[in-house]
């Protein structure tokens, strides 16, 4: 109760994922306990009202135990501790009746873990080259928060004089991703791009898988 764990000699980046406890038995951390670390449990984990952990609690047979507790979750590093990013980009089909034979639409997610000095960051691009000129467009994807597998809008945009457009949402920047949603959520779901009323599409596809 009380106690606290304090990493010296570490460096201003220190990786909180790569510090591990074995515990032969059960692991219990007493109310006020500042602990960091992932906890490698035999058997269960108490995690007291009041405490709070800067790692993963991970018990082998038994179960983990939280009371309105504090918990930061680092991920776990299985390298350097430089945390990659994940993401992927994909290209859809050609757009339908665009009069440029260039005209393309590309879907880029990418996920930043977060790490000491740098925060979480997810980002959604959509890149649309040589469609119609100064031309109003929508976004529609499929929600990935509700049951029903139905395209709704989540957005709009208008094309510059080339007929070009970069759609982006930024959580870094303070955006939100479409529906709010992770980007996992997201992942695999339908997209489309149409027109400004809804009524034509112009390109279709799936947004790329990535995490989380």
């Amino acid at each position: 109760t009380g106690a606290s764990v304090v990493v010296i000699n570490g460096g201003a980046d220190y990786d909180e994922s790569k510090v591990f406890w074995q515990i032969g038995s059960s692991a219990t951390l007493g109310s006020g306990t500042a602990f960091t670390g992932n906890i490698l449990a035999y058997a269960s984990i108490s995690i007291v009202s009041g405490s709070t952990l800067t790692g993963n609690a991970l018990a082998l047979v038994g179960a983990v135990t939280m009371d309105s507790n504090s918990v930061t979750s680092p991920a776990l590093a299985a390298d350097d501790g430089n945390a990659e990013p994940s993401g992927d980009r994909t290209t859809l089909p050609p757009p339908v009746g665009a009069p440029d034979t260039d005209a393309s639409v590309r879907l880029d997610v990418k996920h930043f873990p977060a790490k000491r000095g740098r925060q979480e960051r997810s980002w959604f691009r959509v890149k649309v080259r040589h469609l119609d000129a100064s031309t109003g467009y929508t976004l529609w994807a499929d929600n990935p928060l509700t049951p029903e597998t139905v395209l709704v809008q989540f957005d709009s945009f208008t094309t510059k004089r080339g007929g070009n457009f970069d759609y982006m949402a930024d959580t870094k920047k303070g955006g939100t991703l479409p529906f709010g949603a992770t980007l996992v959520r997201l992942s695999g779901k339908a997209i489309e791009v149409r027109s400004a009323n809804g009524a034509t599409t112009f390109a279709a596809g799936t947004i790329p898988t990535t995490t989380p």
